[in-house]
């Protein structure tokens, strides 16, 4: 193939990548965070319930377990409170909404400046031609080259632009203001940021963000541990509800679980609804899937009370923050704490989601083998089910380089593996999806869709507990984007593994090997060749034997020897000769006075009827 780069220099790329992307900053070991809770039966309840009336005391019950990690300095608490901005509009889209009490619009006036290519001087003007263009809006060009340019930048636009007065539309629209807080600072500011504020908000998840880079944002792909199960139950809404109050609305809500014997919440914030709270065991974010499971369930059961089904795995919700104001009821949210345990999120997982855990499973298993399939039909519609023997040539019709073949068998060759595995291989599972970005890029030629597709189609094959979540392993991969790059330039620039390489460092056994068609190591390797050249040998024996033959009778003829079947006519007509003269000679003289042995004389004489 082409020349191997060193297994170890390719580690210690990915290492180096992974130690350069913020995603990948270590946590922490977090295998105690899971054993934070305690099994329901063994959950101690207060007395009384405790009041929650400020944001730190909420904050403080959801996410106290930060205080036990061994790194927080990435980790944030997720604070928020809607404001507006003014977005500018077309004419159009502005007399579509002026007259809509919803929405507050105003019409400004501005200065804008263009520059029209035909006015420019033909003599170089010390300005680039794309930098004089580049703005795409002409107030923004006013502000750049008038308000905000140098001297001699004003004087160019004064010269050769056109300036004039442009009429702005624009609209005001809703956000949301996000606040990121270390536990101690929330400790410090939360309730002096937040207590009393209109209609003040919390995310339901831990957020990592990037400090050095001013980059905090409330993001699925940020998202580092998920602590709670949530419900937020707007019963208000409906008319058999509406008229009850929150301790009518608790009561029903606890005979509903109590019988589908699920636990009943450890919080309840009292909005202008009801928001039910599980503090669970903390988890990383990779085990979203099973945690978006029990969300699901308790949907099911409480779905008749108003619960919202398009929020319910949203694990960047942003929940009513107690010690704040509700601006329609203009009531300070308030809420009650019912235990400082939490549940344990195996134990929840294990007693009321089994049956989905398991089918999950099972579609991954069917995906796994359905995968695999399709590889094997691609591998073979690019050889054209060749025999073994046109197999042997490496020739094919789809692919015009022969790249193309050899890293089909490596795609075919992994598929296979992760189902012959049932989805289990941990410790090698975001190789198998960098493996699988970067050999499909080589194949489809640089097809970055169709890469992230076949990486998502193996990332859904392996086992649903992993380490990683897909936004990790997508930008846990990203660096075969550079490496597709490098091999297309020289292709030993880019990895270019050995088969031995890649059948150690993924544990592929003698077993598993059979199975593959190229991620094998050099003893398989000589063991199939021999069992081919045996199997060919049996399939053309007499084929063989005959060109042997004929090449045996070759060779003799380039000596100058007789074939069998010459020397065996000459001595026919020796003896056929010496009976002419001698009729009545018998077997003994024939084979003294010719010279040919008695037996074969008698032999010939028998077969040529003469005797």
């Amino acid at each position: 193939m082409f020349e191997a780069l060193d297994f170890q220099s390719l580690l210690s790329d990915v290492e180096s990548f992974i130690k350069s992307e913020p995603l990948f900053e270590p946590w922490g070991n977090r295998d105690h965070l899971t054993k934070l809770g305690k099994p329901m039966n063994e959950i101690q309840w207060h007395s009384e319930p405790k009041l929650i009336s400020s944001p730190f005391e909420q904050i403080e019950l959801y996410f106290n377990w930060l205080q036990q990690v061994n790194d927080r300095r990435t980790r944030r608490i997720v604070a928020a409170y809607p404001t507006e901005y003014w977005v500018s509009l077309s004419q159009k889209d502005y007399d579509q909404l002026k007259d809509k009490e919803k929405y507050e619009t105003i019409v400004e006036k501005a200065k804008a400046l263009v520059f029209e290519e035909e006015k420019l001087p033909k003599e170089p003007t010390g300005f680039e031609f794309e930098l004089i263009f580049s703005d795409d809006d002409p107030v923004k060009a006013y502000k750049k080259w008038i308000e905000d340019g140098s001297e001699k930048e004003r004087e160019f636009a004064l010269k050769y632009g056109t300036i004039y007065e442009e009429t702005i539309y624009k609209v005001k629209k809703p956000t949301m203001a996000h606040d990121f807080y270390t536990f101690s600072r929330a400790k410090k500011y939360l309730n002096q940021d937040y207590k009393n504020k209109m209609n003040g908000y919390h995310n339901t998840s831990i957020v990592y963000v990037i400090p050095s880079k001013r980059e905090y944002r409330r993001r699925s792909a940020r998202v580092t541990e998920l602590c709670v199960l949530f419900s937020e139950l707007d019963y208000y809404k409906l008319d058999e509800y509406k008229n009850k109050t929150h301790d009518e609305m608790i009561e029903l809500i606890y005979e509903e679980l109590d019988k589908h014997h699920f636990p009943r919440p450890t919080e309840v914030i009292r909005t202008r609804g009801l928001h039910l709270v599980w503090k669970i065991s903390p988890i990383p974010a990779y085990r979203v899937l099973e945690w978006e499971m029990l969300q699901k369930k308790i949907h099911s059961i409480l779905g008749k009370f108003g619960s919202d089904s398009h929020t319910v795995t949203d694990k960047v919700r942003l929940l009513r923050l107690c010690g704040t104001i509700h601006k329609k009821t203009n009531q300070k949210i308030i809420g009650y704490s019912y235990t400082d345990d939490r549940y344990l999120f195996d134990e929840l997982i294990e007693k009321f989601c089994k049956e989905e855990v398991e089918r999950e499973k099972e579609r991954r298993k069917n995906a796994r083998k359905q995968y695999a399939k399709e590889k094997k039909k691609r591998l073979q519609l690019i050889q054209g089910n060749r025999t073994v023997k046109a197999e042997r040539k490496t020739t094919y019709t789809e692919a015009q380089d022969i790249s193309s073949l050899i890293y089909e068998k490596y795609l075919h060759d992994l598929f296979v593996l992760v189902d012959l595995r049932d989805g289990k291989l941990y410790g090698h599972r975001e190789f198998l999806c960098f493996l699988t970005r970067y050999f499909t890029l080589i194949v489809t030629k640089g097809n970055h869709i169709k890469a992230i597709d076949e990486m998502k189609k193996m990332f859904d094959s392996l086992d649903i507990h992993g380490d990683y979540t897909w936004e990790e392993i997508l930008t846990y991969t990203k660096s075969a984007e550079t490496a597709y790059e490098r091999f297309k330039k020289y292709r030993p620039d880019g990895y270019n593994y050995k088969n031995s390489t890649l059948v150690e460092k993924l544990k592929i056994t003698k077993e598993e090997q059979k199975h593959m068609k190229i991620l094998i190591d050099d003893q398989e390797k000589k063991e199939r060749k021999s069992k081919r050249n045996a199997r060919y040998y049996e399939e053309k024996q007499g084929e063989i034997k005959e060109k042997n033959k004929k090449r045996y009778h070759k060779k003799r003829q380039e000596q100058g020897k007789l074939s069998r079947e010459e020397q065996k006519r000459l001595k026919i007509e020796k003896i056929k000769a010496f009976l002419a003269a001698n009729p009545g000679a018998t077997i003994r003289e024939i084979a003294e006075k010719t010279g040919i042995p008695r037996s074969t004389v008698s032999r010939i004489m028998k077969e040529n009827g003469t005797i």
